[in-house]
């Protein structure tokens, strides 16, 4: 949410608004769902017939909650709002980024032609004042839209800190495939490991797109235990759980975006039914014949071993071709060192304008010391470290190497465990064969180093999946595709 209070006291805003009030005798002001901020000067109008009346303001301050919620259902163009007490307005919805914000209103006239309230109180204007209202209000909001970006960057900068582009020239490859698939419908898939962004590179897809307006929903794969039921919904009976018809995340996105995070956790059986949705726009809910017709744009996020899974079977091949053709890749925060203090800074101004604090900034020890850490948790681990040094350091301009992370501070001691000798024993595994495909042998060696690992970690799963760099979920899922299981 934009500081509108901020905005609100620009010179241009104040005195278009105020010329507005002197030309018109009309209120402007600006309503956030929550409150209503006044425009321009003093907005003591002659026909404000709520004024004194507590009755009478309570009911006008539900008038512009009313206009609120009309325009955050449909925020495309100004409508003609009528208050309470029957007077006239209009009310222009504010958009930053996609997201419906506030709305900014013109109000308290009649219509030249209307009979009703008589008297000289009341200003009446002709279809062409309003006409020339609506411009001066579409001016006001356009300039707060211009102006936004600064302010939605400093205040949401830890949402966005991946499209820094002014100095890793990785992450601007990943925001030119977000500008390229964003004028589409087709499914993406946004590949990375854990907090490099993978969401809010949807959430950009999303905002970028036609259907900014529309719903954007997230269901994380990882947290389903009915998937099937959670995606296309079911109906009374189609499930022992399902007691009542309910429609799934699908209907819930409809004509916006569905993100499906961490894909890579869906059954084959749900991935099939993915597949069939996205070639003909049709599915079922669970339990159900009937066929529905829905329009959503997919975005799937997975980790980096995507194509792993596909060879060890865990995936099923058509689905990931059909969400493989349009790819992004998020960068790891290992392979953006030069990101690091800009990204730091980001944070920082984030968290001291949240908590009411001056701007602090980093020692050149600490900037050292963050750059020779590998940062497994990518940027929400930077992200949370920057929030953690700026609560400790209260009272400093400064913030030194000392308050950093033990972990930061002796990266040796945190690096991933290596493979045994053993593994000069792994590649003997696998032979070259006339007439057997490339994927069969890669297969063949992940097989053979994943019984490796497991050997080396006592069958420890846990630790093998870190041995490997990889989620346990996925490692259980290849050790099943794999016949692991006895490992």
């Amino acid at each position: 949410m934009l500081d509108y209070a901020v905005l609100s006291g620009d010179l241009f805003v104040r005195r278009l608004s105020e010329l507005i009030r002197r030309q018109f005798r009309a209120n402007v002001g600006i309503c956030t769902g929550r409150e209503m901020i006044w425009l321009g000067e003093r907005q003591v109008m002659e026909n404000e017939v709520c004024a004194g009346n507590r009755a009478e303001s309570v009911a006008c301050a539900c008038s512009y909650r009313n206009w609120f919620e009309v325009l955050h259902a449909e925020p495309e163009y100004p409508v003609a709002i009528t208050c309470h007490a029957g007077l006239r307005g209009i009310a222009f919805p504010i958009v930053v980024h996609g997201h419906f914000e506030a709305i900014l209103v013109i109000s308290g006239f009649l219509r030249e032609s209307e009979d009703r309230m008589a008297g000289s109180v009341y200003v009446r204007l002709s279809a062409h004042d309003e006409a020339v209202l609506t411009d001066l209000g579409l001016e006001i909001v356009a300039f707060m839209t211009a102006h936004a970006d600064a302010q939605q960057l400093f205040l949401a900068s830890h949402d966005r800190a991946f499209m820094r582009l002014d100095q890793s020239e990785a992450v601007a490859q990943t925001w030119q495939a977000i500008e390229a698939y964003a004028g589409t419908s087709e499914p993406v898939l946004i590949v990375g490991s854990a907090g490099t962004g993978r969401k809010t590179a949807a959430r950009e897809l999303h905002d970028r797109s036609m259907r900014r307006m529309r719903p954007f929903v997230v269901f994380d794969c990882r947290d389903a235990e009915h998937a099937e039921s959670e995606i296309f919904g079911h109906v009374a009976g189609g499930a022992p759980w399902a007691l009542t018809d309910r429609p799934g995340y699908l209907e819930a996105a409809a004509n916006g975006t569905l993100v499906l995070a961490a894909a890579e956790c869906l059954s084959p059986v749900v991935q099939r039914q993915l597949l069939k949705f996205m070639n003909t726009g049709l599915f079922s809910r669970l339990g159900s014949r009937d066929r529905l017709a829905c329009d959503v744009r997919m975005v799937f996020t997975m980790g980096e071993d995507a194509e792993a899974l596909v060879r060890a079977g865990g995936m099923d091949e058509a689905f990931f071709q059909k969400i493989g053709r349009f790819v992004v890749r998020m960068v790891p925060l290992h392979a953006r060192l030069e990101d690091i203090e800009p990204l730091s800074s980001s944070f920082i101004a984030s968290k001291c304008a949240q908590l009411g604090r001056g701007m602090k900034h980093l020692s050149a020890e600490c900037v050292a010391a963050l750059k020779l850490y590998d940062w497994p948790g990518n940027l929400r681990e930077l992200r949370n470290e920057m929030d953690r040094l700026v609560i400790l350091s209260p009272h400093e301009a400064e913030i030194g190497a000392s308050l950093l992370s033990q972990r930061i501070l002796e990266p040796q001691s945190h690096e991933p465990p290596r493979l045994p000798d053993p593994q000069l024993q792994v590649s003997s595994d696998v032979v070259l064969q006339p007439g057997r495909k490339l994927d069969e042998m890669l297969a063949d060696t992940e097989k053979a180093l994943i019984r490796a690992a497991l050997a080396s970690c006592s069958g420890n799963r846990t630790k093998c999946a870190e041995l490997l760099g990889m989620s346990r979920r996925n490692l259980i899922r290849k050790i099943e595709a794999f016949g692991l299981g006895e490992a």
